[in-house]
């Protein structure tokens, strides 16, 4: 599955790999919780990316398909 994590104050967001929706749920849940500081994760690209927990925007996960480019009508 793939999860987008977007950063306020910025126009970027972060892809990063997980292995399911609720280990990423329950990681985001318990560094709130926890008053940490940083969310470490895996990017899509196998890089570690720290992530300030008072800078996250939004999370979206989606469903685990492969999206694919192409027009309907």
């Amino acid at each position: 599955m793939i999860a987008r994590i977007g950063i306020a104050d910025t126009g970027r967001d972060i892809e990063v790999v997980v292995d399911s929706r609720d280990e990423l749920v329950s990681r985001i849940e318990s560094a709130y919780t926890d008053g940490l500081a940083i969310l470490w994760l895996e990017d899509t690209k196998g890089n570690d990316i720290g992530i300030p927990m008072d800078k996250i925007a939004y999370v979206e996960i989606s469903g685990g398909a492969e999206s694919s480019v192409g027009f309907s009508m």
